[in-house]
């Protein structure tokens, strides 16, 4: 069972690192202090309203004070137009709601604003770690300087972390929101009354689809494979100081009463870094391959136009690559000095045992697959996770097309999985109002300001 807790709401923005396993920091921990009074939350068994309200945001308001995606919920970004405070939406989830048996009903605090163009989303819910290890690859061996074989050797690479040899093949935290494309249903019910258990569980035939009619988007959130991915919102921005920041990549799915659940058309975020169960890695970083890992040219911009940084930014834990088409030499025999579980200033040196590679790595998405951003951030307990995309993608086959018309409404779900990718918490049915485009004084004369 989780214990519920909140900070304080604030507008002060911190931030901090997680420590992880034998010289490996794996991820930033954006610190966070704007979170919902204690005074506001649900008790268990109280029942939520199950309508949420998208407030609404000019973009000359927008301007003034942009959602910065970066998992950090600053009260200023999120307290609605100028002086408004937007009120928590509480959602509650459950084992009943889910699948598998997770533990006690836990309860997501969001809310929900649009602009002209686009709509954005922050979640927020308990959790006591940050599980961000899913296929990681761990070297089971010392091996000594020099070409050695024993790299390539799938006996002296293991899934499991071996400072923790009853951990098991790790998971990671996962977020996921399903919205209504078109009536959902069959003779259990709809999804409009009944949620996922229509449409979103193993037991479908196919798995996660239904032998009846409608179709859901689903927008999934994961702590390893989309959060450390970074870019910017759009390419006619600035890609230095892009308005939105430069957050991650959601994987962007539909489910499909035929297919089942299934990508949008395009590339992926990210790639396996190892073939079938062997967890021998497929790469690891060479500088003199990656120009993005150590760049020597200030002049040097990525695909977005930004700045190159060491690594694109990411933990040097995580392989970055630019571009699809670069050929990288896959990982053999000689490469005895590890350059990426090593911190900033670590000097290389042979492998040891322990060393750790990523078990992905990560590029620019293409196509549908691109459309839904965010990122998230563990604080204090409390993880918080920003979201947005266009409000129409152009893309009805796949995307759930928003109106932003006030009044109008669309069905959807959430869930909770707390490193593992079957067991959850899951919601009820709830439903997204656009609220209305009039604004307070306040919001109309700063607007005009």
């Amino acid at each position: 069972m989780q214990t519920r807790r909140r900070p304080t709401s604030s507008d002060a923005r911190g931030r901090g690192r997680l420590p992880w396993i034998a010289a490996v920091s794996i991820v930033a921990a954006l610190a966070s202090s704007a979170c919902q009074d204690e005074t506001t939350l649900l008790a268990p068994g109280d029942v939520p309203v199950n309508v949420m309200v998208a407030n609404f945001l000019p973009d000359s308001v927008f301007r003034l004070n942009p959602i910065e995606m970066d998992g950090v919920a600053i009260e200023r970004e999120w307290g609605g137009p100028l002086d408004e405070h937007l009120p928590y939406f509480q959602i509650r989830l459950s084992a009943e709601e889910g699948a598998g048996d997770p533990g006690e009903p836990i309860y997501v605090s969001a809310k929900a604003v649009y602009t002209e163009t686009d709509i954005y989303f922050l979640f927020q819910w308990n959790d006591d770690t940050a599980d961000v290890m899913r296929d990681a690859l761990y070297l089971t061996t010392d091996v000594e300087p020099g070409c050695t074989t024993e790299l390539l050797d799938p006996d002296n690479w293991s899934f499991i972390d071996p400072l923790d040899p009853t951990a098991g093949r790790r998971d990671e935290d996962r977020f996921v929101i399903a919205f209504e494309m078109a009536p959902t249903g069959d003779s259990r019910g709809t999804f409009a009354t009944d949620g996922c258990a229509v449409a979103c569980h193993l037991a479908s035939t196919p798995s996660f689809g239904t032998p009846d009619y409608g179709r859901l988007d689903v927008w999934q959130w994961g702590s390893t494979r989309t959060n450390p991915v970074r870019n910017t919102y759009s390419r006619d921005e600035n890609g230095n100081n892009p308005l939105r920041g430069t957050p991650g990549y959601f994987d962007d799915q539909v489910i499909d009463p035929i297919t089942g659940l299934s990508y949008d058309p395009g590339t992926p975020p990210w790639r396996f870094n190892f073939s079938g169960n062997s967890a021998v890695p497929l790469q690891v970083y060479r500088t003199r391959e990656d120009p993005f890992f150590e760049p020597t040219d200030p002049a040097c911009a990525n695909a977005f136009g930004e700045n190159c940084r060491t690594n694109n930014g990411l933990e040097l834990y995580y392989i970055w690559r630019e571009d699809l088409r670069s050929n990288v030499d896959p990982f053999g025999e000689c490469d005895t000095t590890n350059f990426a579980p090593l911190p900033q200033g670590g000097e290389p040196r042979p492998w040891r045992l322990g060393d750790a590679v990523s078990g992905y790595w990560y590029t620019y998405p293409t196509g549908s697959r691109a459309d839904v951003r965010g990122a998230a951030a563990l604080d204090l307990g409390v993880w918080t996770l920003e979201a947005g995309r266009p409000l129409n993608t152009r893309d009805p086959a796949n995307d759930v097309i928003f109106t932003g018309n006030p009044g109008d409404e669309v069905v959807f779900t959430v869930a909770v999985f707390d490193n593992s990718g079957t067991v959850h918490w899951g919601s009820g049915p709830q439903r997204l109002r656009f609220g209305p485009r009039n604004l307070p004084r306040a919001a109309r004369e700063g607007a005009g300001s």
